[in-house]
């Protein structure tokens, strides 16, 4: 009974990318979550009143009990409900609601679902397994080239000058972008880590000379070598896969993920052969993008202003939802994209019709007003806040450390590409996310219990 939600979780994650779930027919993909979630409460409430022997316990301890993220993530669906009851689309946002509300319930399921840390590798692996396929069909667009299912780049460039952007299964080059962005960085702990768990540092300070190694280290030789060396490939893949989609948000946000690397070796490590190794690989990423055309002419239209046909569209666009902002600042004019559209109708300029804010901190601000936003950043200095002190206390070589690492990296990367657009609102993007942190809060969990021993 209780490895059936962990196999819904795996199917669900595995099968997640499938062109049959990227477009408007989701009803596969609604089925697939409304199973897991049945199958993880049901399995929840089977536990609860027919194996635990004090209830009440059982209830209020172990993966129910809340914390401060679950409470965090509560205020965000709180200021949902409110948004929604005080809307003058109060029927149109209902919908945008429940959609958000399921959603919680797909991060409860996974809370439900995480009892060891097998289960966690089992669902990382899980949508490891749908981002091959993903990256399989990218790399064959790469070579073959991807026809353009939309404008995808400003009419005024040449030709000659258009980046090939690809867009694999997920038929939206931003799409894949930030579904990649939260994903590479899920297969940097099985690359570095070699210690199952570490236990809290209390005076133990880490030495310059701190070295990594890999899980494979012990046994194995030049399998360990190789496995090692294809997992280091799998993430260049992937990161070399973001670049191709020219999504610019993207690029951005992978700066920004690759500054909290650097800053994370500064900080922690101060190995100067790492620090070398790392700018050194940056510099020939520079050298990469200054070498091709398209995708150096991409990345300056970054600062072109109104003079980029997409430049101009969301600066009009958020233009237009501060005023939005402006005179409904408080509760929002409701969640959901229907919702959006037509409170958003009163305040566009012509010609800039758009069902999004295209920025996910405007887009919550605009739906759910200042508590929207409030709950948000309430979330997001939780995050941090206990990223941060799981990252001082335990040990730098430790699984706990690279996979705490790993997912503020995950998570760093779509907080960056949001500034710039809402592709994080989508289930590909987003059922990935509530993963994310479902398995912070395990981590978070189980350090907060060691410290208080």
């Amino acid at each position: 009974m209780a490895q059936i939600p962990l196999f819904l979780g795996c199917l669900l994650l595995a099968c997640l990318p499938l062109p049959q779930f990227a477009g408007e027919g989701g009803k596969g993909l609604a089925l697939l979550c409304g199973l897991f979630i049945l199958a993880a409460f049901g399995s929840k409430i089977y536990e609860l009143f027919f194996q635990a022997k004090d209830k009440a316990q059982s209830l209020f301890t172990g993966s129910f009990k809340i914390d401060k993220i679950d409470l965090s993530i509560c205020f965000l669906i709180l200021a949902a409900f409110i948004s929604t009851a005080a809307s003058c689309f109060w029927k149109e946002s209902l919908s945008g609601f429940i959609k958000y509300f399921l959603y919680f319930l797909i991060y409860i399921s996974f809370v439900f679902c995480l009892k060891s840390r097998k289960d966690i590798y089992l669902l990382i692996g899980a949508v490891l397994i749908g981002c091959s396929w993903v990256a399989l069909e990218g790399l064959s667009q790469v070579f073959v080239g991807a026809e353009e299912l939309a404008t995808w780049e400003d009419p005024n460039i040449a030709p000659s000058q258009h980046l090939n952007r690809i867009y694999s299964t997920l038929l939206n080059p931003n799409l894949l972008a930030g579904y990649l962005l939260a994903l590479w960085p899920l297969i940097l702990p099985f690359v570095f880590s070699h210690k199952k768990s570490s236990g809290l540092v209390k005076e133990t300070k880490i030495a310059n000379s701190t070295t990594i190694s890999s899980p494979c280290q012990g046994g194995g030789g030049g399998f360990s070598l190789i496995f090692k060396g294809l997992k280091v490939l799998a993430v260049l893949l992937l990161v070399y896969l973001t670049f191709q989609t020219g999504s610019r948000g993207a690029w951005i946000a992978l700066a920004g993920q690759f500054g909290l690397i650097g800053l994370g070796l500064l900080v922690f490590y101060r190995n100067w052969w790492l620090i070398g190794g790392f700018a050194s690989a940056l510099m020939a990423a520079l050298f990469y993008i200054l070498s091709k055309a398209s995708i150096l002419n991409r990345l300056t239209s970054i600062f072109s202003s109104y003079d980029h046909s997409s430049n101009s569209f969301r600066l009009h666009v958020w233009q237009a939802c501060l005023r939005l902002i402006a005179d409904n600042p408080i509760f929002g004019i409701g969640v959901g994209s229907k919702a959006f559209y037509l409170a958003y109708g009163v305040y566009m300029d012509s010609n800039y019709s758009a069902l999004g804010a295209y920025s996910l901190f405007l887009e919550l601000t605009s739906e759910m007003g200042l508590i929207g936003l409030a709950a948000l950043l309430y979330l997001i200095f939780i995050i941090a806040q206990k990223g941060l002190y799981i990252l001082k206390n335990v040990s730098k070589a430790s699984e706990e450390f690279f996979m705490v690492f790993a997912l503020l990296l995950s998570l760093t990367g779509l907080l960056v590409d949001g500034f710039f657009d809402i592709v994080i609102l989508r289930p590909q993007i987003q059922i990935p996310l509530w993963l994310i942190l479902a398995i912070f809060r395990f981590y978070s969990r189980e350090i907060s219990q060691k410290s208080a021993k």
